[in-house]
């Protein structure tokens, strides 16, 4: 009996080993086996692969790009004036990074803020400048990053003016595939919250939009007020995550985003937190007995 034993476990082994060998030829790992061959590089791309960014604010430097024409100098800062770069410069050059997919701020500031819109929108070519493109694309070139669909600004002191350049880039064709955008901890303010509504209700703006954090902003019902008109617009189809806790909105505001998201556009919505708002203990259990199962109080 032994003797089977031993030779079972033999044959065991011996089928294990023809299957790693038998894997490890398919896959080109012994000598005269041909190796994968990767595909060539596409030409003008840039060498950096990196899929995940973090970029910061450096204050009291040079913008990156100097110009040595009086003229395109002059118009650069009138740029530089309205989009960022005249007090400092962001940490990084994002346009080497075309394989990025997620692009995190640290420290950006308002300054820091109005820097990354200006480099993630799109922008006329030279020679088109000040003409009207009439819809037309191919006066445009990209801005930078442009596959990425994860943009996190969570706590980078944003405000009310840092939101509004953030906000503004995306009717202007900035980060078109983005899924992702947490703009939490920013204190943006109703204000704030208005200028999301805006960016929500433009039709070529966060068409891909799945989920949208908004959590610790100080937003009070004036503010659910415009995130309600924005979700009534009903652009944002794919949304699937909104969070809007730990603000300041009473039973009038959370009525409102409730409703705006309870029609037709949202039925792929899983979750609406609203927790550690200003609710009324009445309301609260009223909400929790009528509404749907996507909403978190």
């Amino acid at each position: 009996k032994s003797d089977d034993d031993a030779a079972h476990h033999k044959q065991l082994v011996d089928d294990d080993d023809e299957f790693a060998d038998n894997l490890a030829r398919k896959f080109g790992v012994y000598a005269g086996i041909p190796q994968p061959v990767l595909p060539e590089p596409v030409p003008g791309l840039p060498p950096k692969q990196a899929t995940h960014i973090t970029v910061g604010w450096i204050e009291g430097e040079a913008p990156m790009e100097d110009s040595d024409d009086e003229e395109e100098d002059q118009e650069e800062h009138v740029d530089d004036e309205v989009s960022g770069g005249v007090n400092g410069r962001l940490s990084a050059d994002l346009f080497v990074y075309a394989y990025a997919e997620s692009l995190r701020g640290q420290k950006l500031g308002q300054e820091g803020a109005r820097a990354l819109a200006k480099v993630l929108s799109p922008r006329l070519k030279e020679g088109h400048r000040g003409k009207g493109s009439g819809g037309n694309q191919d006066g445009v070139e990209p801005g930078a990053c442009e596959n990425v669909t994860k943009l996190v600004l969570r706590s980078n002191n944003l405000h009310l003016h840092g939101t509004r350049y953030i906000t503004q880039m995306f009717p202007k064709g900035g980060l078109p595939l983005l899924q992702v955008l947490d703009l939490a901890g920013n204190k943006i303010g109703c204000t704030g919250a208005r200028y999301v509504a805006e960016a929500m209700s433009e039709p070529r703006a966060l068409q891909h939009l799945k989920v949208l954090d908004l959590s610790s902003n100080v937003i009070c019902d004036q503010g659910g007020y415009s995130l309600a008109s924005g979700f009534y617009v009903g652009k944002c189809k794919k949304l699937e995550t909104i969070k809007l806790c730990d603000n300041w909105m009473g039973s009038k505001g959370i009525l409102a985003v409730i409703r705006s998201l309870s029609t037709q556009p949202y039925k792929k919505l899983r979750m609406a937190s609203l927790r550690r708002n200003r609710l009324r203990p009445k309301m609260l259990k009223r909400l929790r007995d009528d509404h749907a199962k996507w909403l978190s109080l």
